[in-house]
């Protein structure tokens, strides 16, 4: 959701094992995968042999994706995007247990292009702020970017690490992603995201002191990393710095060059909203509650902030209340805000269950289901109904 478009109306994601989810001989996935690609097996230009990799991957044969993806780089007629295929390929490499291969993947696909974030549709979700506000010429001021998205030639090896660490970390080998990052950090020591990345990592192990270090470390080696002060007060936050954590998502709407022409109180309501999200994600429903209480005071007419005040109310089962706030947040929402209101409603919807009022959830999710017949939550909680 991008957050600054929807409050201030304006313009405004051990090694060396395949990772293997889904077994490669499931008659139902082969056929769905293969009837997708529809392909020959023996392709005669880069696309075809691409578009072959792709379903080999959905097989989870990944030793076929490889060749598919190695084939497509050496045969004829251009490739859509070359780079977001070398990377896709890096990927491949390190669920494949090639890992070696995969960083001079990535240090081939860096050279050639070195605007890289830019053209690889899987790190898109660097191109946002914590606001999710699309970075734009003039539309922030800082460093908005969640990773890396481009390298000077002398800092290409250091990003072929970082991509590495990143992928295995996502693929759960967080382990030796940790691993890698700190050897990345020992050569070199003033790359601000490997520390970014590295502090969550850290908490996972319990090392705390370490986790607030390496925070600290990123937003001293780059003062303007919008992220950096997002994740920094994520983690006070868990660590019971409220006070502190809000001074930090202070400055993340302060960067927003968009919501300058607000007030402080408005301001104030944004941060507060951005903190209430991360109680939310923590199931910490009365200090969300707190804070969209206070969020609602300074900003009364926003919806977004009464749904965030009704979720927490919800958990906490203040089911009455809860209910009046996401009603309110649908006098506030205007017609074409859909998501928002598919929100506001199954909230309802799920306060109704949880007070035991079968009939009138019924008639709400019945509501629902006649704007929205293929929305999952709402026919889930239809078949809960006694």
């Amino acid at each position: 959701m991008i957050k600054a478009a929807a409050i201030a109306g304006l313009f405004l994601w051990g090694m060396g094992q395949p990772v293997a989810a889904i077994p490669r001989q499931d008659p139902a996935l082969a056929g769905i995968c293969w009837e997708q690609r529809n392909l020959a097996h023996s392709p005669q230009t880069a696309p075809e042999a691409e578009a072959l990799g792709d379903a080999l991957l959905c097989l989870e044969d990944f030793e076929g994706a490889i060749a598919a993806y190695l084939q497509a780089l050496t045969l004829p007629e251009e490739l859509e995007n070359p780079t977001g295929l070398r990377f896709k390929l890096a990927q491949v490499q390190i669920q494949g247990g090639q890992t070696l291969a995969a960083v001079g993947t990535y240090h081939t696909a860096m050279a050639l292009q070195p605007t890289y974030g830019f053209v690889v549709p899987s790190l898109g979700d660097r191109t946002y702020t914590p606001l999710g506000e699309p970075i734009t010429d003039g539309g922030i001021r800082g460093n908005g970017y969640r990773g890396p998205i481009s390298t000077p030639p002398d800092q290409i090896h250091a990003h072929a690490q970082y991509e590495l660490a990143t992928t295995l970390t996502a693929l759960g080998f967080w382990l030796r992603g940790l691993e890698i990052y700190e050897r990345n950090i020992e050569t070199n020591p003033d790359f601000a995201y490997n520390y970014l990345a590295i502090a969550p990592l850290y908490e996972k192990e319990g090392r705390f002191s370490d986790a607030a270090a390496a925070y600290e470390k990123a937003l001293a080696l780059d003062p303007d990393l919008i992220w950096g002060y997002y994740d920094w007060a994520r983690f006070l936050l868990w660590q019971g710095e409220e006070s502190q954590a809000l001074e930090a998502l202070r400055k993340v709407v302060g960067f927003h060059t968009g919501l300058d022409t607000l007030g402080a109180k408005e301001k104030e309501a944004i941060a507060l909203d951005l903190a209430g999200e991360i109680y939310l994600g923590r199931r910490q429903w009365s200090e969300a509650a707190a804070l969209y209480r206070q969020a609602v005071q300074n900003w009364p007419n926003q919806p977004q902030f009464h749904i965030g005040l009704g979720e927490s109310l919800n958990g906490l089962g203040e089911l009455r209340e809860a209910i009046t706030a996401f009603e309110t947040a649908l006098r506030y929402l205007s017609p074409d805000a859909t998501r928002s209101r598919l929100q506001a409603q199954l909230g309802i919807a799920n306060a109704k269950m949880n007070a035991e009022q079968w009939d009138a959830a019924r008639q709400t999710l019945t509501t629902i289901l006649q704007e929205f017949p293929h929305n999952s939550e709402a026919h889930q909680l239809m078949e809960y109904l006694p």
